[in-house]
């Protein structure tokens, strides 16, 4: 199926309510950039109006959800010393791990051993508190850069995109065009500007139309890879 029919699914699963391009660049595990573009092509056509344009929203991009759930790289790799670095290596991943070794900084030393090279805690700093990750539950529950905002300040959240685990997106609400239900092609149907993510493209025939009563509904699930 195709990103663009996927837009048009979920159209017509959040009828009456428009639906949110935040969300559907989430489910679709897409780039939010991506999902407007496609947007304003399809608006073009009249398949989806735009509705409001002017909530910025902070998303946690994937790896921001991963230290969310299990912690923040510094974190994992504290809960895990003393070991040895290649310890940390296979049960973390090397990047994971060096990333989380280059945060604590100060806190570990390493220490040479016939095993190998060794990371230990540095003083007695027994307790570590995961300030990333509660960052992050703080983004995840506030949604927008207002209310964000009041929470974390703004070097809070520059660290957090720096790293990879924020994104910071104006939200598109969208809805169905005066032609989503007309007998007409839909061209845009044909191409796919990102059609890498799309599991089994779709080009329907140019003489039908788009029904979205003709398809079932599609979980959150059955957008994921």
């Amino acid at each position: 199926m195709s990103a663009e029919e996927r837009i048009l699914l979920a159209i017509d699963q959040s009828s009456p309510s428009p639906a949110q391009s935040t969300d559907l660049a989430s489910t679709l595990d897409v780039p939010h950039q991506n999902v407007v573009g496609l947007l304003k092509s399809l608006a073009s056509d009249g398949l989806v109006e735009i509705t409001q344009q002017e909530t910025v929203v902070c998303n946690l991009t994937a790896e921001g959800r991963e230290a969310l759930t299990v912690g923040s790289p510094e974190a994992r790799v504290w809960a895990l010393l003393p070991c040895l670095q290649a310890e940390l290596d296979a049960k973390l991943g090397a990047a994971v791990a060096k990333l989380g070794v280059s945060k604590l900084a100060k806190k570990v030393k390493f220490a040479k051993s016939e095993k190998g090279l060794g990371i230990e805690r540095q003083g007695d700093d027994a307790a570590f508190e995961d300030v990333v990750r509660h960052q992050l539950g703080v983004i995840e529950k506030a949604g927008t850069l207002e209310a964000v905002s009041k929470e974390l300040p703004k070097p809070v959240l520059d660290d957090l995109k720096k790293r990879k685990l924020l994104s910071i997106d104006k939200n598109v609400s969208f809805s169905a065009g005066e032609a989503f239900a007309h007998p007409h092609p839909h061209p845009h149907l044909h191409h796919m500007p990102f059609h890498a993510y799309a599991h089994q493209p779709i080009s329907p025939s140019a003489h039908q139309p788009f029904s979205p009563s003709a398809h079932q509904p599609i979980s959150s699930s059955a957008y994921a890879h």
